[in-house]
């Protein structure tokens, strides 16, 4: 079965079934790897508050050092996941995102929440409940989905005029099914699969692999 998001809780939950088959580290790396992509989100935001970027940056390098051997250190994960519950994140942390905030704002929340609750995976090392891991799951769809309706609504806002075809316009059924076949979703969907078929026939994750994995999502400096 291929990772796909959709509008259905069920489809969120098949991905999430897909990922816990994964060991724990595994899961740990794969889950790393979809946020080095939503990294860029936040650059812009960074110019006004490198604080707040430095933070999701800590926290990201700290879970590839997790998934690279090194014992998780709870009380610093812990003070991370302070750190972030004591910034303007803390809408992202229940997911009550704020569409009134300036487009640099929202590209740093979104990541912000797909980190959290992957930092959060990493303090729950047995995963006895798929908790986190749904939170991260549908944390990171929420990026996407929240992305792409922004640079709708900003196209919109740009459009010299306004005909029958605009995206204000439209039913919130036809705007998802936009959302869910829009290039941006496939081109996701396509390397995380890429990436699930790689992880799943590596079974102890080496620095090279890493290494890849971390990186493989760059073009020339790009997500």
């Amino acid at each position: 079965m291929e990772l796909k998001y959709g509008c259905a809780k069920a489809d969120v939950l098949a991905v999430v079934t897909e990922i816990e088959k994964l060991p724990f580290l595994h899961q740990i790396a794969f889950g790393a790897s979809i946020c080095e992509r939503l990294m860029p989100n936040s650059n812009i935001f960074a110019e006004s508050n490198w604080d707040i970027f430095s933070i999701l940056r800590q926290a990201l390098d700290e879970v590839w050092l997790i998934v690279n051997g090194q014992l998780i250190d709870s009380i610093k994960l812990f003070q991370l996941k302070d750190d972030f519950e004591n910034t303007n994140f803390e809408n992202v942390i229940s997911q009550d995102y704020d569409n009134t905030d300036s487009e640099d704002v929202l590209g740093a929340e979104y990541v912000a929440g797909s980190i959290y609750y992957l930092i959060d995976m990493c303090l729950k090392t047995e995963l006895t409940d798929s908790k986190a891991l749904k939170h991260f799951v549908n944390s990171t769809y929420n990026n996407f989905y929240l992305y792409i309706e922004l640079q709708m609504e900003i196209a919109e806002d740009m459009a010299e005029e306004k005909t029958e075809d605009d995206w204000s316009k439209k039913t919130s059924e036809e705007q998802e099914l936009i959302i869910y076949n829009h290039p941006f979703i496939l081109q996701e969907m396509t390397k995380e699969n890429e990436d699930l078929q790689r992880i799943k026939e590596i079974p102890v994750l080496t620095l090279e692999f890493l290494e890849l994995l971390r990186t493989s999502s760059q073009d020339k400096g790009k997500s």
